[in-house]
């Protein structure tokens, strides 16, 4: 059985278009070119480091950092909160920080802590906290990341790092803590 192919008949389509219809998409572009783009607003970056420790053949560096990303260009990122902490541990530290000798660290030997803070009104409140960390291998340098919490993790106001450096010496643990400094985050 052969079926016979159904005929449709095609709609007839105008071929004389209105001096209007022809406009109208011009007019959406240049309206569109003329309007003002929003604003866009640069990401905003809290960074705070410094030599916690300088001993005999160790030396602790911490940075506490956090950027707040407001845009998201082409989505190459993500808007939000982004806490970061890095440790970099020394054999010898005079001179510029390019200059110091890294200093490799045994399993176990070098830990981190991340808290993420929120101003509360009267005092700083942890919105998040990361826990202890352990190098889990030899380093010289480790970082503590999160990934985008969102601009508001834990509602508008101002958001900051707090974050612990130490490194074991052979008899004890050296280093400190590190405050960010802060962003307003809405």
């Amino acid at each position: 059985m052969i079926l016979a192919a159904t005929h449709r008949s095609v709609p007839a389509v105008p071929r004389n278009r209105s001096s209007l219809r022809r406009a109208v998409p011009v007019l959406a572009a240049l309206v569109a070119f003329l309007l003002p783009a929003p604003p866009v607003r640069a990401d905003q970056t809290a960074d705070w480091h410094a030599m916690l420790y300088s001993g005999p053949g160790l030396c602790v560096h911490g940075e506490s950092q956090l950027v707040r990303r407001d845009t998201a260009v082409a989505g190459l990122w993500d808007a939000g909160l982004y806490p970061t902490a890095i440790l970099g541990t020394f054999a010898t530290c005079t001179g510029a920080l390019s200059t110091y000798t890294y200093r490799m660290m045994p399993v176990g030997w070098a830990a981190m802590d991340m808290q993420l803070l929120i101003w509360n009104g009267s005092a700083w409140a942890v919105c998040r906290d990361y826990g202890w960390t352990y190098n889990t291998f030899p380093v010289a340098s480790t970082d503590l990341q999160a990934s985008g919490l969102g601009l508001h993790p834990c509602g508008s106001g101002y958001y900051e790092v707090f974050a612990g450096f130490y490194a074991w010496d052979g008899s004890a643990w050296q280093g400190g803590w590190i405050w960010s400094g802060y962003l307003y985050s809405q």
